[in-house]
């Protein structure tokens, strides 16, 4: 009889064992900007006699470019954060099924247990067993749980940070762009030759551009997404492994109290 009880436990042990008592939902990494935060300055620049004449014109033009090109900055931003919440709000709502799913069939498998334990020593194995495994289950869903928030802080800070440096980045940009203007103003006042002003004008067009691009590259990195991404999972094997190893003790630890 003793022989078949402890049959049927080992039984159950084996089901649970293969039992997945939590399935890692996979983090979705924000989407990256899939829209240029680069001011649009290749409006074509008068030449010659021109341009001395068309400055206010080429001034508000491109006034008007980097306004448009900070509107879909903040449009951009705005629709990832949207997808981002979502995206962890459906990610959220799967593991809390499933960990609901999973603490459905422990206390079936509890149960079962229980009912198969005949003598005290067998009722007390069953109660140590089955504390053990929940304290498993909480401890690794404590350190999921740890791992995911860290990973979401981190990439909101990464983000953040980003459009920190691309309002600094836009705002010397403009800065340049007006000095620019100011000096092509001045020039032309001063009677330089229209071709030169309109040289000078071009370059330091071309550099400011440049800066800003070099800048906005200098902010978010693919790499620090990797990084997040990598302590992240590192995270989720050490909790899963200290979960098989907790979980495979205590159910060795029964099978051998009903020997």
């Amino acid at each position: 009889m003793k022989k078949t009880i402890q049959y049927s436990i080992s039984s159950l042990l084996i089901l649970t064992s293969v039992m997945p008592f939590f399935a890692f939902a996979e983090e979705a990494i924000p989407e990256t900007t899939s829209i240029k935060t680069t001011p649009a300055t290749t409006i074509a620049i008068p030449q010659g006699n021109n341009f001395c004449a068309k400055i206010p014109a080429i001034g508000s033009k491109l006034g008007e470019q980097i306004l448009n090109s900070e509107t879909k900055k903040r449009e951009n931003e705005a629709r990832l954060a949207v997808n981002t919440t979502k995206k962890e709000a459906d990610i959220d709502a799967k593991r809390a099924s499933g960990r609901a799913d999973t603490d459905s069939k422990r206390i079936k498998t509890a149960d079962k247990l229980n009912t198969k334990a005949k003598t005290d020593t067998q009722k007390v194995a069953v109660t140590t067993y089955t504390k053990a495994i929940n304290d498993s289950v909480t401890a690794r869903r404590t350190a999921i749980d740890a791992a995911v928030k860290i990973y979401r802080d981190g990439i909101t800070a990464l983000y953040t940070t980003k459009s920190t440096d691309t309002d600094i980045n836009f705002t010397t940009f403009k800065s340049s762009i007006d000095g620019a203007i100011q000096k092509a103003t001045a020039d032309c006042a001063n009677k330089v030759a229209s071709k030169t002003v309109s040289t000078t004008f071009n370059k330091s067009l071309k550099d400011a551009r440049a800066a800003f691009t070099a800048n906005n590259k200098l902010s978010v990195q693919n790499t620090q997404i990797k990084a997040l991404k990598d302590t992240r999972d590192a995270a989720f094997k050490k909790a899963e492994a200290d979960f098989k190893q907790a979980t495979d003790k205590a159910r060795a630890d029964l099978i051998m109290a009903m020997k």
